[in-house]
């Protein structure tokens, strides 16, 4: 029975909650009480990482493709803190 309800998480509940996490990571971002170009910003920057780390975690890739995936994401988050610094 579990495990018939597996295909239905994949495809329904993940897509739902990755959307509702950067909602609630727009709506903190907004608060933040930041210029609107900041806010563009650290929103692009947080739609990349989130998404770069989610393709690592979901998707069977070789340790070359594991290890692009974690240098794109560094390369986020770092332009992520340059981007911050006012």
């Amino acid at each position: 029975m579990l495990f018939n309800l597996l295909p239905v998480v994949r495809t329904v509940l993940l897509p739902v909650a990755r959307s509702m996490i950067l909602l609630v990571g727009l709506l903190v971002i907004h608060r933040l009480g930041i210029s609107v170009i900041h806010q563009v910003g650290l929103f692009v920057a947080l739609c990349m990482a989130f998404f770069t780390h989610a393709a690592i975690s979901s998707m069977c890739v070789s340790s070359r493709g594991r290890r692009l995936l974690w240098r794109t994401r560094t390369r986020i988050l770092r332009l992520l803190r340059w981007w911050w610094v006012p």
